[in-house]
């Protein structure tokens, strides 16, 4: 790298030496950026890019003040009546860039273009410097102090978000790099070969749910406690070897296949269960078939009975006539 700023400092001259620097400033940035993997730096970062972003329009305001603010400035001192102009002894700069880096410095006390100026009896220039200072100083910049108070306690609140994000996509490219290392993959210590989750038994429950009941209770079954528990053996190494196949590393191939025949037997057991379902149908169909008759049998019977009870009591009533 230092023979690389050599070249360029020898061959071309002060051009390129000026982009290096602000080449070698971006750097530092990127590389701060990358310290947010620091829990610590990651917070204070972390507030400053959420104000960059939610002010920005502001900024843009801002810039177009100091613009117009220069150009009115540049008219004001430099301007000449048509076609008499005598050239005048001001210090504030013509070319427009320094004009404007000028202007932009006199919200820091830097008055020294502009210093002779104030003894004058110019009331154009003290109106002008009086309207630039209220502008800027004293409206934009307590606006701007305002406006970064909101994105600051936002950013306070969900920096540990961003904190994990970061190391996630750190991990992320890590292992995509480990990809690329014959064997990397098979060190335990790096990549262990399985992950143990802990779970309620309510979170199991609604786990196991979402996918099939019965391939679950055939791969593993749970034995989860209070808190949680480890699950069986066999049912891990039938899991890791799915997942992970049989040497730790990730068979892409592979895991297509076994997620075509998963899929395919989730096809399976939803028309078994569309067929028992149908079945079971049937059978409350016939249950509810049967419970009718059996309710019409019980009325008839009742009525036979109710006709036997007045049978005799007809007959009792001849024989006491008689």
């Amino acid at each position: 790298s230092i023979c690389q700023i050599n070249n360029i400092k020898n061959d071309d001259g002060e051009g390129n030496i000026s982009i290096l620097s602000f080449s070698v400033l971006f750097i530092f940035l990127h590389f701060l950026f990358e310290l947010r993997l620091n829990k610590k730096v990651c917070q204070f970062v972390t507030i400053i890019t959420r104000i960059l972003g939610e002010v920005r329009v502001f900024f843009l305001i801002f810039a177009t003040g100091i613009l117009a603010f220069t150009i009115a400035i540049l008219h004001l001192l430099r301007g000449c009546p048509v076609n008499v102009c005598e050239e005048k002894n001001i210090k504030f700069p013509f070319p427009f860039h320094l004009a404007l880096s000028s202007t932009y410095f006199f919200m820091g006390g830097r008055w020294d273009p502009v210093s002779e100026n104030f003894e004058k009896d110019d009331w154009a220039f003290h109106m002008m410097m009086i309207l630039y200072f209220f502008f800027t100083v004293i409206l934009l910049l307590n606006v701007l102090i305002t406006l970064m108070n909101m994105p600051f306690n936002a950013g306070d609140e969900s920096w540990q978000l961003v904190w994990m994000e970061s190391r996630l996509r750190w991990i992320e490219r890590a292992e995509n790099i480990a990809h690329n290392i014959p064997g990397l993959r098979n060190v335990y210590d790096l990549f262990p070969q399985k992950i143990y989750y802990f779970a309620t038994q309510k979170q199991q429950k609604k786990y196991w749910e979402k996918y099939s009941q019965e391939d679950c209770n055939d791969l593993i079954s749970s034995t989860v406690s209070g808190d949680a528990e480890f699950q069986k053996q066999a049912g891990l190494d039938r899991l890791d070897q799915l997942a992970f196949g049989s040497s730790g590393v990730v068979p892409t191939q592979s895991i297509l296949v076994d997620l075509g025949a998963v899929k395919q037997g989730q096809e399976e057991l939803r028309e078994q269960h569309e067929a028992k379902h149908e079945e079971l149908k049937q059978e409350l169909d016939a249950l509810r078939n049967q419970l009718a008759h059996d309710v019409v049998r019980q009325e008839m019977n009742a009525l036979r009975d109710q006709l036997a009870e007045m049978k005799d009591l007809l007959a009792q009533a001849r024989k006491a006539i008689s």
